[in-house]
């Protein structure tokens, strides 16, 4: 192969092997922005899903606040209600009625009976009362159970972003490193390539040369006292 043919070989090859590692360059480039574009939109969305749902939660932050003190507080002091007085009211004139018809009226079993019924009235207003502060604390354990759950789900969607942009992170670095082995790989083509040429070019040069010392003499005379 002539020194005019080795030249523009070797030319093309550095060409092509160029040609080669701007492609293996821009590709890995596109898909390193596309991974950097894919973190930001997730990243964006995650802080709009907080900025929609931050009324929730911070209602519901607020109602655990009132709830914690009401809790704290307890239910206070027992008070019977008008209804209750009434109730028990009423509930002893029909014992006496009763006792007064029978001739019981002032006796120990009256005495008894009234004090049971009078207790028996004061247990159930109690109970009336727990109940009606348990009630009181529904609507706050509701609003802080509101607050709980789009805390649950913000939780949830911060997981979220950040596996897709991890994900995306190594996307991105898989296609750095996929462009540096692209880059390794051409370049040893390229000089196994070239010094294959330069091995070619050597053959041939040495194929063209005569094999014997004196290129003057065409033939070896075997004749006696020759050579």
């Amino acid at each position: 192969m002539p020194d005019s043919v080795i030249a523009p070989t070797i030319g093309a090859g550095l060409i092509a092997g160029g040609g080669q590692a701007y492609g293996a360059y821009k590709s890995a480039d596109a898909m390193e922005d596309a991974a950097k574009n894919a973190a930001e939109v997730q990243w964006r969305m995650y802080q709009q899903s907080r900025e929609d749902l931050a009324p929730w939660r911070e209602a519901g932050a607020r109602a655990l606040g009132t709830l914690e003190g009401m809790v704290t507080a307890g239910p206070g002091e027992f008070k019977e209600s008008p209804s209750y007085q009434f109730a028990l009211g009423e509930g002893l004139k029909g014992q006496q009625r009763a006792a007064s018809a029978t001739g019981r009226l002032g006796s120990g079993a009256y005495v008894k009976d009234a004090t049971k019924y009078a207790e028996n009235m004061a247990s159930t207003e109690y109970d009336n009362f727990l109940r009606r502060w348990y009630q009181s604390l529904t609507p706050w354990q509701s609003m802080a159970g509101v607050g709980q759950t789009t805390g649950t789900q913000l939780g949830e969607n911060a997981l979220a972003t950040g596996r897709g942009i991890g994900a995306s992170d190594v996307y991105g670095g898989e296609a750095q490193a996929g462009a540096y082995a692209n880059y390794a790989n051409i370049g040893a083509n390229f000089l196994g390539g070239a010094l294959n040429n330069y091995l070619q070019y050597n053959a041939l040069r040495n194929y063209q040369q005569p094999t014997y010392a004196n290129p003057a003499r065409e033939s070896w005379n075997w004749g006696p006292g020759g050579y």
